[in-house]
């Protein structure tokens, strides 16, 4: 029964992504627009060496976090979720469908940052496919799990705020643009503990532009593994 109704609400959340077409091409175009924009310019001094994973990030961020939590801020308010409520349909299965839909067009968008990268300005990189994968799925599990928090807590127009607020945090501060070793000393050590930028170390690891730190994979993990709980078990359908 679980896997079946896993399997249903995959197929309606995935279709339900197909039909925000703005909000898709928002989360496609952004990043593909920062690459060429830095690519083109090497405004201070960034490269396409550094930015590429770094956007590969800001990719998971973008579907996994912003379009996730606003998604579902607002299936929540105007009573769609109360309605799924009714049914027998576990919190727990409907979180991992909507990770699984998000997950699909990340993967979308790291062929597509990729290919521009490689195509355009001729980067090459080693790719350890696997480490890249378990990154992928790590930083999809704990950003997802921060927007149910969010968007199954708060009200859609706070969750649309928040969402939006910590997008411009993680950009600034998330090892994405600019290297967080730049910045002064309080924000790294923030920087350090929140997602993002363990995240964006990762995949720098993963295509050969760093160092393997397991700290890295030792935090991620600690948000994916603590914070989906918590949203499941905070989650409610319907605002209050």
């Amino acid at each position: 029964m679980t896997a079946r109704a896993l399997r249903a609400q995959t197929k309606l959340e995935l279709l339900l992504t197909l039909r925000r077409g703005e909000a898709v091409l928002l989360t496609l175009v952004i990043p593909v627009g920062l690459l060429v924009f830095f690519g083109t310019t090497e405004l201070f001094a960034v490269t396409v060496e550094f930015i590429t994973p770094g956007l590969l990030a800001l990719a998971v961020l973008s579907s996994s976090l912003v379009s996730l939590s606003i998604a579902t801020g607002y299936e929540r308010k105007y009573l769609v979720l109360k309605r799924l409520g009714a049914t027998p349909l576990p919190r727990s299965v409907l979180f991992v469908a909507k990770a699984i839909s998000v997950l699909a067009l990340e993967v979308l968008q790291v062929a597509l940052l990729l290919g521009v990268a490689a195509l355009f300005f001729g980067w090459r990189a080693g790719i350890d496919w696997w480490l890249l994968t378990g990154a992928l799925l790590l930083g999809t599990a704990a950003f997802s799990g921060i927007a149910m928090l969010m968007a199954g807590t708060l009200r859609a127009e706070a969750t649309l705020a928040l969402s939006n607020g910590l997008y411009v945090m993680f950009l600034l501060i998330g090892d994405v643009i600019f290297p967080l070793e730049s910045l002064p000393d309080a924000i790294v050590r923030i920087g350090r503990v929140l997602p993002a930028a363990p995240l964006a170390g990762l995949f720098r690891a993963a295509v050969g532009q760093a160092e393997f730190v397991s700290a890295h994979a030792v935090i991620l993990a600690g948000w994916a593994l603590l914070i989906p709980p918590l949203a499941v078990r905070f989650f409610t359908w319907e605002e209050r």
